[in-house]
């Protein structure tokens, strides 16, 4: 076999999320060399990386092997990518020079353009060591480059350069391509704007949608092609009267979901069900945050072990459960998880008055038709009583989070902002209901703290009651944030490290026992 010493390495496949749902049954990645005809496949699985070692290709010439992804459904094989060079990664490293010194206009019209696209397309879900070291130097200006597309601070399109500035990025180089695609993107919409009334200025938008199957790359091509056609993005998206064109495109269904609870609050809203503590154990710490997790009897009782212990890991804290059900069964739930909590400070030789906790509980109202969406939110509705009850800051967090770290080493950084939380990684976060993440967030007992919290209660309130009531945790954020003035603090949980993560056990421990 004949290997150039760039590939002396392995090829990483990263299977996106996204195939899994645009594609139906198995995926199979295959490798093929022209010269000697051999073949090699392998199974590849949703949201995994696969490593190929180059004993794994075929025989022959590297430079003369392609590889694409079929998908395979019975008797059916359909591709699922193009076919690839390795050559074609290789590519990636002169996007410095083809895009930086000549300039992102002229790049747009170089011929060489569409090989720098392929390769970057081929990046976002193939490479290898030298192209993924390659992405962090591509992405140290990349931000700064985007801004010189469109500098008008008013315009619908600096908008969305802002928001993206502001997003979170990953340290896996998908977020570098992202920043390139969007470069791309907004390189031919500015020769578009220049040429309005060219003939040919449908067929470039045309070609645009069809650029690239992502689905974060479709959703940004609707927000394009909305603020091409009538610039509504300068006061917003929220206000924006043309969610249905982008609701009826070609964006992915799951991600859209947030549409149907997205808006302002209306005046229609159900009664918020009566605060009331049913257990409680009161710790010698005072000076302390309290975190809130919310849950209906069967989900608390699944990650009651996994909660015991890490209380009594991380004691000094003020714990808060509110259970969602009759009385009676908040109760049960309350007694037998105080019961395994005290048991496992005991079995730990920790003493349970390093922490203080308290059970509360709550029916779901009569007026919410997805009781699901009312469990997630009633952390929310109850955090401005328990803010006022302690006189603490609120720190919301999901059950099924857990720490992989000290994460008491960061209350210190998180008092510095209003409110702080995880943002969603570059393009998705453009959509409002996937911005900010209601997993874990950090809320300071201050005015600006509080009017987040009734802001967000406002919201919920108005559309939990909705007949589709999905991502209103999130979008109830999102609309929070709008909604507090310029005095108001905004933090970063990735920013600041906080050492927190969700279990990929999540469907085992739930449905066991049940």
């Amino acid at each position: 076999m004949f290997y150039s010493p760039l590939e002396k390495k392995i090829l990483q496949i990263k299977v996106p999320h996204a195939w899994k749902r645009e594609s139906a049954g198995r995926l199979i990645l295959r490798l093929k060399n022209s010269d000697t005809n051999t073949s090699v496949s392998k199974s590849l699985r949703f949201g995994h990386r696969v490593r190929v070692s180059i004993s794994e290709l075929p025989d022959g010439d590297i430079d003369k092997t392609v590889f694409w992804v079929d998908q395979v459904d019975g008797n059916k094989v359909t591709p699922l990518t193009s076919r690839v060079k390795f050559q074609t990664l290789r590519n990636i490293q002169k996007l410095p020079r083809a895009i930086y010194s000549k300039g992102l206009g002229k790049a747009a019209t170089e011929p060489s353009h569409s090989m720098l696209i392929a390769s970057i397309n081929a990046c976002r879900w193939a490479s290898t060591k030298e192209t993924r070291a390659q992405l962090p130097r591509i992405s140290r200006g990349i931000l700064n480059r985007i801004s010189e597309i469109d500098n008008s601070a008013h315009s619908p399109l600096s908008k969305i350069i802002r928001e993206i500035s502001e997003c979170d990025t990953a340290n896996d180089g998908t977020d570098v391509l992202d920043q390139i695609f969007f470069v791309h993107y907004l390189s031919t919409l500015r020769g578009i704007r220049s040429r309005a009334d060219n003939p040919e200025t449908d067929g470039i938008i045309d070609e645009i949608s069809r650029l690239n199957s992502f689905t974060s790359m479709n959703i940004l091509s609707g927000l394009l092609k909305e603020s091409f056609s009538d610039d509504k993005l300068r006061n917003g998206f929220r206000s924006s009267p043309n969610l249905e064109r982008i609701k009826s495109s070609e964006i992915k269904q799951d991600l859209l979901s947030g549409l149907y609870t997205y808006g302002n609050p209306s005046e229609a809203k159900f009664d918020l069900p009566p605060f009331e503590i049913i257990e409680e154990i009161v710790g010698t710490n005072t000076n302390v945050p309290t975190v809130i997790y919310s849950a209906n009897p069967k989900y608390l009782m699944a990650y009651a072990p996994r909660l015991a212990f890490y209380m009594s890991v991380m004691t000094n804290m003020r714990y808060h459960l509110h259970v969602i059900g009759t009385r009676e069964e908040a109760s049960i739930a309350a007694r037998k998880f105080l019961e395994f909590l005290q048991a496992t400070f005991t079995i730990r030789s920790v003493d349970i008055r390093d922490i203080s906790i308290e059970v509360s509980w709550s029916n779901c109202p009569v007026e919410i038709s997805q009781p699901v969406a009312y469990y997630a939110s009633a952390r929310y509705i109850i955090a401005s009583e328990v803010m006022n009850r302690h006189n603490s800051s609120v720190w919301i967090q999901d059950v099924d989070l857990f720490p992989t770290g000290d994460i008491r080493k960061n209350i210190e950084q998180l008092n510095k902002n209003d409110v702080t939380l995880f943002k969603s990684r570059f393009l998705e976060g453009l959509l409002p209901w996937v911005k900010h993440l209601a997993g874990c967030v950090y809320i300071r007992n201050n005015p600006n703290g509080k009017y987040f919290l009734s802001k967000t209660t406002e919201y919920l309130q108005s559309f939990l009651i909705s007949e589709k009531n999905w991502m209103i945790d999130q979008n109830a954020l999102s609309f929070a944030i709008e909604e507090s003035d310029e005095s108001f603090s905004l933090g970063s949980m990735s920013a600041l490290k906080v050492p927190v993560t969700q279990s990929k056990l999540a469907a085992i421990i739930e449905t066991q026992g049940h």
